[in-house]
């Protein structure tokens, strides 16, 4: 038995029953989700060897752009155009922890590389990056892989720890490091990155402001879905 907590069971939403209920009956899911992938490879079960990944990371990035939506200085607005998108995903990252030393980048140009490197490109080109120039209106002219996606099998016991450990277990890295040799070129790991989602998400609804936003949101959408 894993011994985590999914999002809906954080002390910090268990007097916001809105959001508790919204949690638990659309989001603790994608966490269990996740947690399957964490797990891969596992030929044995599968017949594959397959690790999960560009799944596993892809995940994570969507799950880091809902809550910047939905959670995030949440509302009506968080729909209507102009979206700010990015903005919203750079906001939201000021939750989740960033160890500056560890990483070999700060915060702020750390979270605009997840968003450059690992959101777009895992989103829309299979993981493929460009140069940054083209935020410049520069064409790139080679496709690169500048970011590289590691993760092993991490057994239930592991998958417990992060997601309950307050600091970052040393059985993973930071969720995204600097290429010494290459200072172009960073690597995101999957086990860092899903134990600093959630750490991001406590310290979120931890903020009273945040939390009250979110509470109403969900609401809504629930009394959007219900039928007659």
């Amino acid at each position: 038995m894993l011994d985590g907590q999914l999002p809906s069971q954080f002390p910090e939403v268990a007097g916001q029953s809105g959001l508790r209920d919204f949690l638990a009956d659309h989001i603790d899911m994608q966490f269990e989700d996740v947690r399957a992938v964490l797990r891969l490879p596992q030929a044995q079960a599968l017949g594959t060897t397959g690790g999960g990944n560009f799944l596993a990371a892809s995940a994570l990035m969507a799950i880091i752009c809902g809550a910047s939506t939905l959670f995030y200085d949440a509302g009506p607005h968080a729909f209507q155009y102009p979206y700010r998108s990015q903005q919203r995903f750079l906001d939201v990252l000021g939750y989740m922890p960033w160890d500056a030393n560890a990483s070999g980048i700060q915060r702020g140009a750390g979270s605009k590389r997840l968003w450059q490197f690992a959101r777009n490109p895992l989103t829309h080109a299979f993981g493929v990056s460009y140069s940054p120039g083209k935020a410049t209106g520069h064409v790139p002219n080679n496709l690169q892989w500048s970011l590289a996606i590691v993760k092993r099998g991490y057994s239930v016991p592991e998958i417990g720890k992060l997601e309950q450990c307050v600091g970052r277990p040393a059985f993973v890295g930071v969720p995204l490091r600097k290429v010494a040799s290459r200072p172009d070129d960073f690597v995101l790991d999957v086990g860092g990155l899903y134990w600093a989602v959630h750490r991001m998400l406590h310290t979120l609804f931890a903020d009273k402001t945040q939390a009250s936003r979110a509470e109403h949101m969900p609401v809504r959408l629930v009394r959007g879905w219900q039928r007659p």
